[in-house]
């Protein structure tokens, strides 16, 4: 039986093997939140995009019009193109999202982010 016992030693080791991987995990989680917040930005404005081209509007300026208002970021952040067979339309974006500079000492590839939509045009209306 000791005299005299203290546990501050073990709780300062326990949160120094502890604290890297609760770190990490909580940047996991970020990222994966970012992620998913930019694919449904993405699905956002490429719906608005092709919403707009059905109607008759230049539905590239809608796509990047509603991506700035959604994400803030600009045209050199994404890429967007629309493309028209017979009576399809069909609205294509991608994004590549860069990895923090904590993630690029394990050479993990940019993960991508894309969208497709398509929308048949009425055939009786044309």
């Amino acid at each position: 039986m000791y005299l005299y016992s203290s546990s501050k030693g073990q709780a300062m080791l326990e949160l120094a093997l502890l604290l890297p991987a609760l770190v990490i995990l909580l940047l996991a989680i970020f990222l994966v939140g970012q992620y998913f917040n930019l694919q449904i930005c993405l699905d956002m404005a490429v719906s608005a995009a092709i919403r707009a081209e059905s109607l008759g509007y230049n539905g590239i300026e809608v796509f990047y019009e509603e991506w700035k208002k959604l994400t803030g970021r600009g045209q050199d952040s994404v890429q967007f193109r629309i493309t028209k067979i017979a009576h399809v339309t069909v609205a294509y974006g991608c994004l590549e999202l860069e990895m923090p500079s904590v993630y690029q000492n394990f050479n993990l590839p940019n993960p991508k982010i894309e969208s497709r939509l398509a929308h048949v045009f009425d055939i009786l209306r044309m």
